[in-house]
């Protein structure tokens, strides 16, 4: 549910006639972190590949990663949460508030924002999750009334959590990880991607 194919699906699309003859298989797997972990380790095998926030630095080193977009993080707030009738939310909504972030051991950008919080922003309490989101994430966010970092491209992940943007610089790169040694047709099909990017204006890439 949170690596799922239609973004990617929907910019082939837009190639048109660019694209070469490629024909899919939509592969289900799970969310949890021992079957992502497992899935990322058998590209080129079980899987070629699939589209995921990417700031991993085990993902950087065992695959090829190729950039779609910068996804602007939001808050998930349950929906029977005061906070989830607001537009946006800014750091003073905040105070007072648990968040619940996966531990950053694996991704740069995400140690940064725990050590900033707990630097800069006393008042926000701090809650790990496992090393990657799955369902069961978002339930214990709904049931324990906790705010968790996610993504426009999440929204529809959980009916009783709302995504509200918050006033905060930060995104998160959003990619296509496939095998460092691809197949032809992967090949082929990443190369068509990164080259009909290329030619792009800045806004035309996948919507956050």
């Amino acid at each position: 549910m949170l690596r799922p194919c239609r973004p990617l699906l929907e910019l082939w699309d837009s190639l048109g006639s660019d694209k070469p003859d490629i024909t899919f298989e939509i592969v289900p797997f799970d969310d949890d972190t021992t079957s992502l972990n497992e899935i990322a380790d058998e590209l080129g095998r079980r899987i070629d590949c699939f589209v995921a926030p990417c700031d991993s630095d085990h993902w950087r080193a065992t695959a090829n990663i190729l950039l779609l977009d910068e996804l602007a993080f939001c808050l998930a707030v349950p929906r029977n949460h005061p906070l989830s009738r607001r537009n946006y939310l800014t750091w003073g909504d905040l105070d007072g508030e648990t968040i619940m972030m996966v531990p950053g051991s694996d991704s740069p950008l995400v140690r940064k924002i725990r050590e900033e919080i707990k630097a800069m922003h006393p008042l926000i309490s701090l809650v790990t999750s496992p090393t990657h989101y799955d369902i069961t994430t978002f339930n214990a966010c709904e049931q324990a009334g906790y705010l968790l970092p996610t993504y426009r491209v999440w929204s529809d992940v959980h009916p009783s959590m709302a995504t509200i943007p918050v006033k905060w610089p930060w995104t998160m790169p959003y990619g296509l990880v496939y095998s460092k040694r691809p197949s032809e047709d992967m090949r082929a099909f990443a190369q068509a991607i990164k080259a009909h990017l290329t030619t792009q204006q800045p806004e035309a890439g996948i919507a956050s």
